[in-house]
């Protein structure tokens, strides 16, 4: 599994830009993106370009795409870019931030940098997606109305998390975090999460995604702990290394059953197990079973490099 270009974010659909952008900015962002042979000065050139436009004011979501090849080029002259712009961009309230499918770069090529300024220039964000975690920093984060985080890595710095627990993130309710493997940097380990799973961090949560995660079966046993159980109606435990052991401790919570979707999408546990989940009353997802594939010898989460 990987990662595509998004076609929509934060309500918003997505649409390349290069020369216009014919579309209501109410209700489609622009992607911007270079070729791979390019670097982030035509990115910003193409950026500029975007905000002559008399729409650019109006622009209530923007997606960051290829800045040329990321694997040699870091995102700080763009993000550099966005934060000297913040003030063309009033009405910005959705940020799609390293917008790069497979086809452009792994996730684990894209060099990343500290976005956290950048981040904080537009205060009304309400929904914001982040890709590639190689020196990914959101640093001081304060967005008093975001609702919606989403990071994405094959490998998620410990550091990154504790930025986000010193956060000041008063409403999200939606969280999703792609921890991944420690073979492409994941250093998450489960005191990083503990403030998250117990609902210490964000209170709010009614949809909390920890994924892609080599942690999945002490995440799940943490959680039948937890009192996020009472208010979640998503939980996204996908993607990760979920075995019997994940699976047989939510399915002794009974408070799973309050749930509106549970995704355990590319599981390992046994046909055994993840047969008892449709006895619970709730939509799951138990796609992509991976049960018996190299499991005695490597058992990997679905998005690595």
């Amino acid at each position: 599994m990987t990662f595509h270009n998004e076609t929509s974010f934060g309500g918003l659909a997505v649409e390349p830009f290069e020369d216009s952008f014919p579309f209501d900015p109410t209700t489609t962002m622009p992607r911007i993106a270079v070729d791979y042979d390019d670097d982030p000065q035509d990115w910003i050139k193409k950026f500029h370009a975007l905000l002559a436009l008399p729409v650019a004011p109006q622009l209530r979501g923007l997606s960051v795409g290829a800045w040329g090849a990321p694997y040699e080029n870091d995102s700080a002259p763009v993000a550099e870019a966005l934060l000297t712009a913040a003030p063309q961009l009033p009405s910005l309230t959705t940020l799609v931030f390293g917008d790069l499918s497979m086809e452009e770069a792994e996730v684990s090529w894209i060099e990343n940098s500290e976005l956290g300024p950048m981040i904080n220039a537009y205060p009304n964000l309400t929904s914001l997606l982040v890709r590639g975690g190689n020196n990914l920093g959101l640093s001081g984060l304060r967005l008093p109305q975001l609702t919606t985080l989403v990071v994405q890595t094959g490998g998620l710095d410990s550091g990154v998390v504790q930025q986000l627990l010193d956060a000041e993130l008063p409403s999200l309710t939606h969280l999703e975090l792609y921890t991944g493997d420690e073979n492409y940097g994941a250093t998450v380990t489960m005191v990083d999460l503990a403030p998250i799973i117990s609902g210490h961090a964000f209170p709010k949560l009614t949809y909390l995604g920890l994924k892609n995660s080599e942690l999945e079966d002490d995440i799940a046993v943490a959680l039948c702990d937890s009192p996020l159980l009472d208010q979640l109606e998503v939980l996204d435990l996908s993607l990760g290394i979920l075995t019997d052991v994940g699976g047989k401790a939510l399915l002794d919570e009974p408070r799973l059953r309050n749930l509106g979707f549970l995704n355990l999408e590319h599981h390992w546990m046994t046909p055994e197990v993840a047969s008892k989940f449709s006895d619970l009353g709730v939509s799951v997802d138990l796609s992509d079973p991976m049960h018996g594939v190299d499991e005695d010898d490597y058992r990997y989460v679905a998005i690595g490099e």
